[in-house]
């Protein structure tokens, strides 16, 4: 059971609304739904209450394997199919129309044939002893060769909007771009010969409908792929940690880090190309509503691919965490066995003398399980300090909330001076004053959840001098959460910097923060709501600017 897969179950509802339209998302939730959510463990489901695994996939009427176990095996398996659907999405329509579907995924299924033994003469014989000719063993493809992102399409595809950017440098060796063009038609020796192999089948599946780019077009569709292969990678490496392959698992953690770099940087060129039509279409006549309607669509999309990639961060920055406490435990506990072995061996080492050397006797097992645990020792620490160093992780989940915040505050900077009000909303916090009474102008609101308003004051700079300098105070509102986001605008300096930004604020500190909107951060820093802490002892704190101080008990 993955406790840090809550996000995954948050990233599939993202984009169910698109599963039964989209051949390619139900292929890419085929292929990670068995991998991720096939533990029948104990979880915690979205309501708080306690529940198995098998319950969770009833209320949500999926149908799963039977398997309890995930293997490393089974992740690879699907990891290489998903970098199969990532190379024929990045290649021209000629090679791969991206209006078909993709090749059906077939589960993997293990080799239960019973092992055998090779001979001379080049046959081999089964455990009963019967003759069966000569197979040849087959190996695991190394999955960490495709994400060096070095495939090249034959030609840019004019259809595909990402065509051009999966061409990669031209230093390519030609028999490089020859094997990359004929990835997906190629059958691999290591797979059966199978009419429904899901590297070979390019048909349509029975159940699918035809791809409609304008629902998900091919660059949303790498971004949901990316995200699914960080889950993947996240998940090979707890398997792998649980077998005590600490590099390993920490090169499947630098592989997912690898994934959501990609869909990070596609999500910020979208969101880049959005603002520049933006900013253009302010001065096209041209203007309609029905374009309108467009963007706003389009801006909902891209809301979305931003929200999925800031799920998959936050879900591999909690695995990342989880792998890094987990090597650290491990290390200390061999640390703890080790110590009084060295200690018992320099006593009797001391005891014996001359006979250390030439023991008649040895007892071979416990130096073959200190020399282990000593090997495994130097693997953890080289594991915790490479870790350590690595902040791809936090610089990723930065990344991610400022896509989400950019997308937001575009949004909002443009509806900012739209002059609509807000229709009435159940959900308004009550006891909250109304800004418009302590002197502020409303100015617009977007979703019927936040409202604009903005303060003119115009005070002399020094105090005391004849320069008056004015400055604008802006505030979005949102009424419904009680988050505040506070901008001053300077037209001495024309500078805009922001003041404050609160998840949320009570509504004596609204009040003095609308009366005097200089002081912010002192205003919300006094005023702020304490949280009750109940400690082990079973003693109340308060948690707020104080120290813990204690309280007793009545």
């Amino acid at each position: 059971m993955m406790r840090g897969r809550r996000g995954s179950r948050s990233l599939a509802k993202a984009y169910d609304k698109n599963i039964d339209s989209s051949p390619w998302m139900a292929a890419i939730q085929n292929s990670t739904i068995g991998v991720l959510n096939n533990d029948n463990t104990i979880i915690i489901n979205n309501q708080g209450n306690v529940e198995s695994q098998q319950s969770a996939r009833s209320w949500k009427g999926v149908v799963l394997p039977e398997t309890t176990t995930t293997t490393v095996e089974e992740v690879d398996h699907s990891l290489k199919y998903l970098i199969r659907l990532e190379i024929m999405l990045q290649q021209g329509e000629k090679d791969w129309p991206p209006v078909a579907s993709p090749p059906y995924f077939k589960p993997f299924r293990k080799d239960l044939s019973p092992p055998t033994t090779p001979t001379r003469r080049g046959c081999v014989f089964l455990f009963n002893g019967s003759p069966s000719s000569t197979t040849s063993t087959p190996t695991r493809t190394d999955m960490h060769r495709h994400l060096e992102r070095t495939v090249s399409p034959p030609s840019p595809s004019i259809s595909n909007r990402f065509g051009v950017l999966a061409i990669g440098d031209n230093e390519i060796d030609h028999e490089e771009k020859k094997e990359a063009s004929n990835l997906q038609f190629k059958e691999e020796e290591d797979e059966e010969d199978d009419a429904r192999d899901n590297l070979v089948v390019h048909c349509l599946s029975p159940r699918a409908k035809p791809f409609v780019p304008q629902e998900l077009d091919t660059l949303r569709l790498l971004i949901r792929l990316y995200a699914s292969q960080a889950d993947l990678y996240a998940r090979k490496a707890r398997l792998l940690s649980c077998d005590h392959q600490w590099m390993a698992g920490a090169g499947a953690l630098q592989s997912a880090i690898y994934a959501l770099q990609g869909g990070v940087e596609l999500a910020d060129a979208e969101i880049a190309k959005y603002m520049t039509q933006d900013v253009l279409s302010l001065y096209s006549l041209s203007y309609t509503s029905a374009k309108s309607s467009d963007k706003s669509r389009r801006r909902f999309d891209l809301e979305t691919d931003a929200d999925i990639i800031h799920i998959s961060v936050q879900s591999l920055y909690n695995e990342r965490t989880r792998y890094l406490a987990m090597a650290k435990r491990h290390l200390d506990r061999i640390k703890k066995l080790l110590v009084p072995t060295y200690a018992n061996r320099s006593r009797v080492k001391q005891n014996m003398g001359e006979l250390w050397y030439s023991n008649p006797n040895p007892r071979n097992s416990y130096w073959e399980m200190q020399k282990k645990m000593e090997e495994e020792l130097v693997v953890l620490q080289q594991t915790i300090e490479m870790l350590v160093a690595t902040t791809d992780t936090t610089e990723l989940a930065t990344a991610a909330q400022y896509l989400k915040k950019k997308i937001q505050e575009t949004w909002n900077q443009k509806n900012r001076y739209n002059g609509q009000r807000c229709a009435f909303n159940k959900n308004r916090l009550k006891g909250y004053s109304n800004p418009e009474n302590e002197g502020w102008i409303h100015t617009g609101s977007v979703n019927g959840m936040v409202e604009f308003f903005e303060k003119h004051v115009v005070e002399e700079v020094p105090p005391g001098s004849k320069n008056l300098e004015a400055r604008i105070f802006r505030i979005d509102w949102h009424f419904t959460t009680g988050m505040v986001r506070l901008e001053l605008e300077d037209n001495g300096n024309k500078s805009k910097q922001k003041m404050l930004l609160e998840k949320r604020v009570t509504a004596e500190s609204f009040l003095l923060l609308l009366q005097n909107p200089k002081t912010a951060h002192a205003i919300v820093r006094n005023h702020k709501e304490p949280h009750r802490i109940i400690s082990r002892r079973g003693c109340n704190r308060w948690n707020g600017y104080k120290r813990y101080p204690n309280v007793k008990k009545n």
